[in-house]
């Protein structure tokens, strides 16, 4: 019978008599299972620990390191389950079936420069437990796992992702476009320094200073050849060329106010012989909108017929433009309500005035 049994199981016979009539009895199968006990750590005596090494550039779900428990049971009375104790935010600790083992790993990114030393408890227990067993017993362990962070070197890292610059078209050659700002994220800072990367930026219309990353322009620029121009800036640890990270600048040509306002139309002006002073004399626009008053009242078409207003139009884009026209206004002959009854005919003199 004991070749077919599991391992870690008895099978026994026993046999009752009864004392009276010996001649009467009955036999059945004991089968059990012995215990061995609970599982346990083998840690360093010292303090009670397993140390563990990670690299700061591990990715997360990444394994730095297992675990491992002794139970001297078998079968399903040695299978364990590992978890750590309350949780943690950096790291996990899953059980590898095959090996009974636990696999520490990566939960959160690791940085050197902020924390280079972890520790957190780990709980060990049977998976499997007959409750006929288990009366006063545990079944579990506990251990401290210490982590360490080792540095790795890392490239340069940009304060910004990307850069969206504006500079107006009318910029000359030299001028300051923007600046870009890198650097090293480990523990020595190494310096670094700022390139563009000319395949974005086959024209060369723009230079960056490799120290301060101050970014000029080599050209004038045009708006209406390309109102975006996009180009790659890279920084490079100086000890270590390997070293490098890209950035994306995104530089935007601003429109520039190269074309000065000016009346949309002739205008046909006149003003009424009986006008008050400070009264309307025609309703202007050009863009907004404007009226033009009379300074003194009681015109005479005898003494004038026509004036030659200067008007000069500003606009308030950049920079700021400007141009004068010359308005002919007549002097007419109005009804009380102001509209024209009679005036002189226009001269050729008004055209030249225009021109003035």
């Amino acid at each position: 019978m004991y070749c077919f049994a599991k391992e870690g199981t008895s099978v026994a016979t026993v046999t009752a008599n009864d004392a009276d009539d010996e001649t009467y009895g009955n036999s059945a199968k004991l089968v059990y299972s012995i215990l061995q006990g609970q599982p346990y750590f083998s840690v360093d005596s010292e303090n009670d620990s397993f140390r563990v090494t990670a690299v700061e550039s591990t990715e997360i779900g990444g394994a730095i390191g297992r675990i491992k428990a002794d139970d001297p049971d078998v079968g399903r009375n040695a299978e364990m389950e590992y978890s750590v104790v309350g949780g943690h935010d950096t790291f996990d600790v899953v059980t590898d079936q095959s090996t009974q083992e636990g696999v520490i790993v990566i939960k959160k990114a690791l940085d050197y420069e902020s924390k280079r030393d972890f520790e957190f408890r780990v709980e060990v227990k049977n998976t499997y437990l007959d409750s006929r067993f288990v009366h006063g017993l545990q079944f579990k362990d506990y251990a401290t796992v210490k982590v360490t962070v080792e540095d790795v070197d890392e490239p340069p890292g940009f304060t910004r992702n990307p850069y969206v610059i504006e500079v107006h078209e009318d910029t000359a050659a030299g001028s300051f476009v923007g600046v870009v700002s890198a650097r090293d994220p480990d523990a020595d800072n190494k310096p670094v320094k700022y390139s563009i990367d000319r395949h974005t930026d086959l024209e060369r219309l723009f230079n960056i200073d490799s120290v301060n990353g101050t970014i000029t322009t080599l050209k004038a620029l045009d708006r209406e050849m390309s109102k975006w121009h996009n180009i790659s800036v890279v920084a490079t640890e100086i000890n270590n060329p390997r070293q490098t990270t890209r950035v994306p600048v995104f530089i935007k040509v601003l429109d520039v106010n190269d074309n000065a306002p000016e009346f949309a139309m002739t205008y046909d002006t006149f003003v009424c012989e009986n006008v008050k002073a400070g009264q309307a004399s025609r309703y202007r626009h050009a863009d907004n909108t404007a009226n033009i008053l009379t300074r003194r009242g009681g015109f005479s078409r005898r003494e004038m017929s026509l004036y030659f207003l200067p008007v000069v139009i500003s606009d308030n884009d950049y920079p700021i433009q400007s141009s004068t026209s010359t308005l002919v206004v007549r002097v007419c002959a109005c009804d009380s309500r102001g509209n024209m009854q009679t005036c002189n005919p226009e001269h050729n003199d008004s055209q030249d005035a225009k021109k003035l």
